[in-house]
């Protein structure tokens, strides 16, 4: 019976051992699998990283480009918005003057009328 039970831990350490070995080589094939998916994912992320890079670029280059054509286009309207109040402020002050200088003619021909007046009238 003793050889028997020393025959049977015997066996049943080499069973415990094949199937460590067993569990063990799947483990590792497993690893090596999940290993190689990342490295996958990683190659297809790297190829995305690339593409946002190049896209970035563009997108930086056109939005600078539109950035200096807005500047361009404030200073335009700004120098339109001047040219457009200096002629206002031109012909406001050319109105005050007409105006004024057309007073003043009415009131020396209304004068001039009145000294004619009187002397005819006298």
């Amino acid at each position: 019976m003793q050889a028997f039970r020393t025959f049977f831990l015997v066996l049943l350490k080499k069973r415990v051992h094949l199937l460590t070995v067993a569990n063990s080589s799947l483990f590792i094939v497993q690893a090596k699998i999940d290993f190689n998916s990342c490295l996958s994912e990683n190659s297809q992320l790297r190829e995305t990283f690339d593409h946002m890079r190049l896209e970035k670029k563009t997108f930086d280059t056109i939005r600078l480009k539109l950035e200096k054509e807005l500047v361009e286009n404030k200073q335009k309207i700004m120098e339109g918005i001047e040219t457009s109040t200096a002629a206002y402020e031109a012909r406001y002050s050319i109105k005050l003057y007409g105006c004024y200088k057309l007073k003043l003619t009415m009131s020396v021909n209304s004068l001039n009328h009145h000294k004619w007046i009187q002397s005819n009238v006298s």
